[in-house]
């Protein structure tokens, strides 16, 4: 395979850039990665070049530069955790804005003048409406949504003062993983559904369901969950289409179709075999009852075709790679 340009992927080592970075190299691109290794993960690939430091350290952007003929960035690194950014905003701001700032000044310093971000869904707050378009108001419930957000602002009000060339991804519910990959999701403390779920499963202990109560079809929350796997083939497709120099955009990265805790939970006990001890808690306040993406303008514009579209393949696939650790 011809190979194709050469990528810097922040946060590469992460759940969705770990993911990003071996679909890329898949497909044939030259993959360099910055990740700071926040989690400790098990992360030795040969088939990706590998700078451990922060992506906010001027510094290691600049040696990298340097050292590799970068393309195009593509922006994965930052804080994910919405609940804790309500505890603590400005730790949320410093470690998403103020180092997006310093990645796009080396960027702009080095002439490197192609973005893809990965940003989220977390952007729009509570829905108006369901599904979610890219024209659905913003108004983010947590500071770490706002961090989103504001980098996408950022972003934007670069790109129309230079030659910045930018495609937004705003992912709904990142889940599943790709089995032989040696890949899994390293966050700690997990706080995503399924993981926990299939983690119940597995260990025997219980799975606490925060609230039952919701105006759902069951009573629990409902949230589009696209396979990781198709969130990175979003980013080949972003990828593709500012090579064929298309406008810059934002897109919705979803299937469109949303599942309830209780199904993903009743999925979890088919796909493993095993028993789940539920313990019913109340909900979160912040808890939205129901988050669904319109992915129509991606399927469209940016050609993307999610493949995974049912829950069972998200949890078999988790499930499969929970047995290779």
């Amino acid at each position: 395979m011809k190979q194709k340009s050469t990528i810097l992927i922040t946060g590469g080592a992460g759940y969705l850039g770990s993911h990003i970075s071996y679909v890329l190299a898949q497909q044939g691109y030259k993959v360099v990665i910055l990740d700071s290794f926040e989690h400790n993960q098990h992360f030795t690939p040969q088939w990706a070049r590998v700078y451990h430091g922060d992506y906010g350290d001027a510094h290691i952007l600049k040696k990298i530069f340097k050292e590799q003929v970068i393309q195009t960035v593509v922006h994965c690194a930052s804080s994910i955790q919405g609940q804790v950014s309500l505890q603590k905003p400005l730790e949320c701001y410093y470690a998403n804005v103020a180092k997006t700032i310093t990645l796009l000044e080396v960027m702009d310093e080095h002439i490197i003048k192609s973005l893809v971000f990965c940003s989220s869904s977390a952007v729009y707050g509570a829905p108006q409406y369901i599904p979610l378009d890219e024209k659905h108001p913003c108004v983010p419930l947590t500071p770490y949504g706002s961090s989103k957000l504001m980098i996408e602002t950022i972003i934007q009000d670069c790109a129309r003062v230079s030659e910045l060339r930018f495609v937004i991804l705003r992912y709904f519910n990142i889940a599943g993983a790709i089995p032989g990959s040696g890949l899994k999701e390293w966050h700690i403390p997990e706080t995503h559904l399924i993981p926990l779920v299939i983690s119940a499963c597995k260990s025997g202990a219980p799975f606490y369901l925060f609230g039952n109560d919701y105006p759902s079809s069951d009573g629990t929350a409902v949230r589009d969950y696209v396979h990781v796997q198709d969130c990175a083939f979003a980013v080949h497709k972003a990828l593709e289409h500012l090579a064929y120099q298309k406008p810059c955009d934002v897109f919705n990265v979803g299937t469109g179709r949303g599942w309830s805790v209780k199904q993903v939970i009743d999925t979890a006990v088919l796909v493993t075999q095993k028993e789940c001890k539920v313990i019913s808690s109340k909900r979160s306040n912040a808890d939205l009852p129901v988050v669904i993406a319109d992915v129509t303008k991606a399927r469209h514009l940016l050609e993307f075709n999610p493949q995974s579209t049912l829950l069972e393949r998200c949890l078999e696939s988790l499930w499969k790679v929970e047995m290779e650790f």
